[in-house]
């Protein structure tokens, strides 16, 4: 194996061509498919949040739309439409890991939102006089949501400055504080999980206005197909999931005491969790 010599490239694109989407996507096209004959794939990121995509041919890339602040890094090179300076940029594979654990956990915040959303929209029907869910349902299926919101936001924003600086001991070190409040907010959700989704199931079944209700916003665009239940489980997974990410980030640090603490204390909290739903009575 040899390493790639990387390369350095700035592209420019007019001001006046942000106002024009097709010739936009032209110009930066043309420039991309110069790096992008080797590369296996990029990165496409935003200040909000950045997605993996995988490129076959370069010509593939014309799917995607580049906007003012957006940026595509490949292996080798960053591309920006940001007019400062363009910092380049390699990213190792730890770094890769690092980033897809920082843009999952903000798509999860983003999919505990939409659920927080449709519990705020069914207690605005129970204030309209048009209850479609008592309130006590309402609670015991969404109550416990905002909590996790809550901490995964606060996690999300102190691992973002270590992401794309490869600084993975310290983005580790964020999950390890968080140990006691990830158990505060996890051991509830799963102690009523399974009773809160046979509640909607069940509710959702014998309710016509509150299914009509339910497809409706299952079927907007910010769902992306998604069923309500498809996300009241999203917690149930995510933590296994962190495990998963944490033990691929050891792969590439074989030596770091952090990472193998992280991944203890997530399984102790896995295991904690699974201990109170036992004692709670919950199957």
């Amino acid at each position: 194996m040899f390493a790639r010599k990387s390369v350095e490239l700035q592209v420019r694109i007019p001001r006046q061509s942000f106002f024009s989407p097709l010739k936009r996507e032209e110009n930066l096209i043309e420039s991309v498919v110069l790096i992008m004959r080797n590369s296996s794939g990029f990165i496409l990121a935003t200040p909000l949040k950045a997605t993996h995509c995988v490129l076959g041919p370069a010509a593939a890339g014309c799917n995607y739309e580049f906007t003012h602040n957006q940026r595509l890094v490949t292996n080798e090179v960053v591309l920006s439409w940001d007019p400062q300076p363009v910092i380049e940029r390699k990213l190792s594979r730890s770094q890769q890991v690092l980033l897809e654990l920082y843009e999952t956990d903000v798509s999860y915040i983003s999919a505990l939102k939409l659920l927080d959303r449709v519990k705020q929209e069914l207690e605005n029907e129970i204030a309209r006089g048009a209850q479609l869910l008592p309130k006590s349902e309402i609670t015991l299926i969404f109550g416990k949501v905002p909590p996790i919101i809550s901490v995964h936001e606060r996690m999300v924003a102190e691992i973002k400055p270590f992401v794309y600086s490869g600084q993975s001991a310290n983005a580790v070190q964020v999950l390890i504080n968080s140990f006691d409040d990830l158990n505060r907010v996890y051991a509830p959700y799963s102690n009523t999980y399974d009773i809160a989704g046979d509640t909607l199931a069940k509710a959702d079944k014998m309710n016509a206005r509150l299914h009509a209700f339910i497809r409706a916003r299952e079927c907007s665009i910010d769902f992306k197909r998604n069923t309500l239940q498809d996300l009241l489980i999203r917690p149930v997974q995510r933590l296994p999931t962190l495990i998963v990410l944490l033990k691929e980030l050891q792969k590439h640090d074989k030596k770091s005491k952090t990472i193998e603490e992280a991944i203890v204390l997530i399984d102790k909290v896995v295991r904690l969790v699974v201990i109170t739903s036992k004692m709670s009575g919950v199957p």
